[in-house]
């Protein structure tokens, strides 16, 4: 089916340190990656840092409904 489309959509959980960033998308040969901490250094905390993303991987069509549906369930 021509009309199929597939593809990844990753959330990045509200709790992340630095809000909301967009993710650096680059067109090939290359890692898609969100840009935290940036250029800046930052100061690591002394119990750690931990980091939620989730991956959705979808072979099909999928509406912004289901992806706002789907980040609203992950960032509770």
């Amino acid at each position: 089916n021509e009309n199929k489309k597939t593809g990844v959509v990753l959330l990045n959980h509200p709790s992340n340190p630095g809000g909301h960033h967009k993710w650096i998308l680059r067109s090939s040969g290359s890692m898609q990656n969100v840009p935290y901490p940036g250029r800046d250094a930052v100061l690591m905390p002394t119990t750690g840092l931990r980091l939620q993303y989730r991956i959705i991987i979808y072979d099909g069509n999928i509406t912004d409904d289901e992806i706002h549906f789907l980040y609203a369930a992950f960032s509770k």
